[in-house]
């Protein structure tokens, strides 16, 4: 009788000893750390719209316009820095949360695949031949009086005729394919600012 009652207990303890450590085993992969920093380039510049994974999930975030970032993800996970034309990043969360700065490396392969569009950033080989690019070698040896000028025979699908050899005298530029009504010029964005006056004002040199 004494003996069967002491394996009972023997027993019950065993199970609840084997309880505790599941349910501590549990708690800990269970406990999350919030992780924050902020994301650099090569410059030491803030980056905008950096992706932050929680490594094979779908638990992430982006920076902000201040380059920073806030996560929370189970102890122990990695993070996955990724941004176009740079080179993914993977680091160890910090055990207990806390502050975590990187910097990015471009990816200097795939730079000169990468085209900057009105509405975000794409692949030249997701774009069709639409898109059109005059670089400063191309006009090194030309002489220029209207900035328009710089774009006369370098770009397929672009008209442009001058209509006075009169400096000052703005060029006429038409794009193949303009359906505006009772709008045909171009739309011009120069650093950022908007406009359809023209680039006469602009200054051919640079």
């Amino acid at each position: 009788m004494n003996r069967s009652l002491t394996f009972r207990w023997a027993s019950r303890i065993a199970a609840a000893a084997a309880a505790l450590l599941v349910s501590v085993t549990s708690l800990f992969a269970q406990q999350r750390v919030t992780v924050s920093g902020t994301v650099f380039d090569e410059s030491n510049l803030p980056m905008v719209g950096v992706g932050v994974m929680q490594k094979g999930t779908t638990n992430g975030v982006a920076t902000d316009l201040d380059g920073k970032y806030t996560i929370s993800v189970p102890a122990g996970s990695t993070l996955v820095f990724s941004s176009i034309v740079y080179l993914d990043q993977e680091i160890a969360a910090p055990a207990n949360g806390g502050n975590l700065n990187i910097s990015l490396l471009p990816d200097t392969q795939t730079i000169e695949e990468t085209v900057v569009v009105g509405y975000g950033v794409q692949k030249k080989s997701d774009l069709t031949g639409s898109i059109s690019s005059v670089k400063e070698v191309d006009l090194s040896n030309r002489t220029l009086t209207d900035a328009a000028q710089a774009l006369q025979g370098k770009t397929a699908g672009v008209y442009i005729s001058m209509s006075s050899g009169s400096p000052g005298s703005e060029g006429t530029v038409r794009i193949r394919g303009v359906g505006t009504n009772g709008n045909s010029r171009p739309l011009y964005v120069i650093d950022g600012s908007i406009s359809r006056n023209g680039i006469s004002n602009l200054n051919p040199e640079d």
